[in-house]
This record gives C-alpha cells, sequence and structure tokens, in this order.
C-alpha cells in the first residue's frame, strides 16, 4: 500500500535499466512464495526466452506483484493464477496475469483503474491506477479480459529494449526544458529521461508554479506542458506564455478528453502535438527537430 501511495505521489525515483524478463518471472515467484492460500496454484511461462525490457525493475515488479495479488484474492475457493511472459507485435514484451476467479462486470471493469475506487474492504484504489500509470508511462498500456465467473486477464504490453535500440533519438546540448504536468509521476519520469539525454529539466505542477518559474528564472529554451491543466488552463498558461514572448519549441501532451483541440491555443508559439501516452521517445524526436538549428 505505502508503495502504490508513494508511486501515485511522485513516482519511484529508481534508474531504468535493462532486465531479462525471466528474470522478473523468477522474482514473482519469490515474493509470491508464502502469500498464496494453498488452494491456490500458480504458474510462471516464459515463452519467448531472451525477451528484455528498458524500464524501472522495481515498478514493473510493482505492477505485476499488485496484480498477482489481486488475481489470489479473487479465488477465494482457490484456483490457477499464471503470470507468463511472450513476445507480442513488432517484438514488443507481453507480460500476463490471469486467474479462474470470480471475474467482473462491465461496470467494474470501467471503473477499475479509477483512482480509489476499490472493492476489496481493506483495499486503498491506488494500486490499479498506480500500476496503469507506471505502464503508459513507459511507453506501453494495460488491456483487461474479464466476465463475471469467467476469471481475469490483464495483459501488459511494452516496448522492448529491442525496439527501443532500433529508434535511437538524437540528445541535447544542455537545453533548459520546463515541463508543466499536474501528475507528478508522469511529469518526474519524463523529466528523467530528458536529462539522460542531455537536457536540463524543472518541473512545474500546475500553470501557475511554471509561470512563477519563469518570472524568476526567465523563458525556458522549449516548454513540456500537458493538455489538460485545470488550476491554470493549458490554454491560459501558454496564452500568458505567449504574452511574456516566448518564442521556443511548446510540445502539447495531448490525449482522450482533452477538450481542446490545436485551434484553441495562441497563434504565436511555436506548437507541436505529442500523444501524451505514447513513448517518451516520441518527445525526444520531437524535442530534438524542434530545437535542430535552421538550416
Amino acid at each position: 500500500m505505502v508503495g502504490s501511495m508513494l508511486s501515485f505521489a511522485r513516482g519511484d525515483g529508481s534508474p531504468d535499466e535493462e532486465i531479462e524478463v525471466d528474470s522478473l518471472l523468477d522474482a514473482v515467484r519469490m515474493m509470491m512464495q508464502g502469500s498464496l492460500p494453498r488452494k491456490v496454484e500458480l504458474k510462471l511461462d516464459g515463452k519467448g526466452k531472451g525477451l528484455k525490457l528498458r524500464a524501472n525493475r522495481t515498478e514493473i515488479q510493482q505492477c505485476l506483484l499488485n496484480l498477482a495479488l489481486n488475481g489470489a484474492q479473487a479465488m477465494p475457493e482457490g484456483g490457477t493464477l499464471r503470470v507468463l511472459a511472450r513476445e507480442g507485435a513488432n517484438g514488443a514484451v507481453v507480460l500476463a496475469v490471469s486467474d479462474t476467479g470470480v471475474g467482473m462486470d462491465k461496470d467494474t471493469r470501467e471503473r477499475l483503474f479509477t483512482p480509489f475506487f476499490t472493492t476489496k474492504s481493506d483495499g486503498t484504489g491506488l494500486g490499479l491506477h498506480s500500476c496503469r500509470r507506471i505502464i503508459e508511462s513507459h511507453g506501453g498500456w494495460i488491456e483487461l479480459e474479464s466476465s463475471p465467473g469467467q476469471g481475469t486477464t490483464f495483459e501488459l504490453h511494452l516496448p522492448s529494449a529491442q525496439q527501443l535500440d532500433d529508434d535511437p533519438v538524437s540528445s541535447g546540448q544542455g537545453q533548459r526544458l520546463l515541463i508543466v504536468d499536474e501528475d507528478p509521476s508522469r511529469a518526474h519520469r519524463l523529466a528523467r529521461r530528458l536529462e539522460r539525454h542531455d537536457y536540463r529539466v524543472t518541473v512545474a505542477g500546475d500553470g501557475a508554479s511554471a509561470l512563477q518559474h519563469i518570472e524568476s528564472a526567465g523563458l525556458p529554451d522549449a516548454v513540456v506542458i500537458d493538455s489538460g491543466l485545470s488550476l491554470l488552463t493549458t490554454v491560459q498558461t501558454l496564452g500568458e506564455l505567449e504574452r511574456r514572448h516566448g518564442r521556443g519549441p511548446v510540445l502539447v501532451l495531448t490525449g482522450q478528453g482533452a477538450g481542446t483541440g490545436p485551434g484553441d491555443y495562441p497563434d504565436g508559439l511555436n506548437l507541436h502535438f505529442v500523444e501524451r501516452n505514447g513513448s517518451s521517445q516520441g518527445v525526444l524526436r520531437v524535442l530534438a527537430k524542434a530545437l535542430a538549428p535552421a538550416s
């Protein structure tokens, strides 16, 4: 519970590393030992040996453990808990956790990832929400299949280390970046990725904080801003940036339900739109191109 709440609040601070997927399955086996009821059988299967991720080991293990424990609790009369890894489309890695438990109805499935929603009397409602944030921050997504009495399967789809190696991006040259996002976990993970590519990054938790930083430190070389700011909206924040004569590139992180389109933003800014839940590789590519000197 503490781990989930910390990840919910600010994300884990451990660096990414290259991980053998088989070692993740071994970690799940060790962590689950002694935690499963006698009537629950644990089966692990690594299909496609040699699969590798470049990810935060602690966070991915947290997701797998959370899903495995949820699956075990969904089988009060016993059953089979399966954790497997396989190669997905285009060489991606798929980590799946399935149970033969009570399953979920449509209403529960639709609300499952909502913060603080839980079906357990002692649950926090943060575990699955945190898990989805972690997977999306790694450039992946979660698929869910479940129906009452038919069990549940979660599939975590993640880019493999090979895919990331095959999609190289240019590093920066010490440019100052300002990330503006009300989701601290997502913002700090993106900041760590950008810092490893030689950018100097400051994170602001809302539009007002971003403008205060600009007043004290001056205009950054580029801004990365989420399209869903609420305390001071994204459009209002960028309007103030335009009024302060911001001329550097502005990357707007867009997503479903953002409520604004390109036509809603100030005309005088150098705007670029990037999918919020896409890989950080996409942000790096757009940044490198936007900051490149005009030929």
